[in-house]
C-alpha cells in the first residue's frame, strides 16, 4: 500500500508528534538493538487516534514555536519542522490511503485534518 521508505518517514513523523503531545517517555527510543525502540513504539501505538484532537495538536504547535523564542532562525526552523511533520502526517490520512482503510474505524474529523501549517515556514 505504501512505498516502504515513505511509509516509515510518515509514520515516524506521526510517532514523533504523538510522543511529544502525550509526553511518552523517550527511554529506549534509539535502542533498536535491545528492543527499546519496539517498546517505545508500542507505547505510542497504544494511543487512540480519537484522542488526537485539533486542540491538542494546536497546543503542540504553539509549544514548538514558543520554544524557538524570538530568535528568527530558530523560529523559522521550528515552523519548518511543524510544517514538515504535519504534511507527512496528513498524507497518512489522504484519499488514496483511506480507500485501503475501509475496514478501519477512524474518528471524525480525521486526525490532523483541521491543522493548518504555521505561517512563515515553507509555503
Amino acid at each position: 500500500m505504501f512505498p516502504t521508505v515513505g511509509h516509515r518517514n510518515y509514520t515516524s513523523a506521526l510517532r514523533t508528534v504523538l510522543a511529544e503531545v502525550f509526553n511518552v517517555d523517550p527511554e529506549g527510543h534509539f535502542d533498536a538493538l535491545h528492543g527499546g525502540n519496539a517498546r517505545w513504539r508500542a507505547r505510542i501505538d497504544a494511543i487512540k487516534l480519537a484522542d488526537v484532537t485539533p486542540a491538542i495538536i494546536q497546543k503542540w504547535k504553539r509549544g514548538v514555536l514558543d520554544q524557538a523564542g524570538n530568535d528568527p532562525m530558530a523560529l523559522r526552523s521550528a515552523r519548518e519542522t511543524v510544517t514538515s511533520h504535519l504534511r507527512r502526517i496528513k498524507s497518512l490520512f489522504g484519499k488514496k490511503v483511506l480507500r485501503h482503510l475501509s475496514r478501519v474505524t477512524l474518528p471524525d474529523p480525521l486526525p490532523f485534518s483541521e491543522c493548518a501549517s504555521p505561517r512563515g515556514g515553507w509555503p
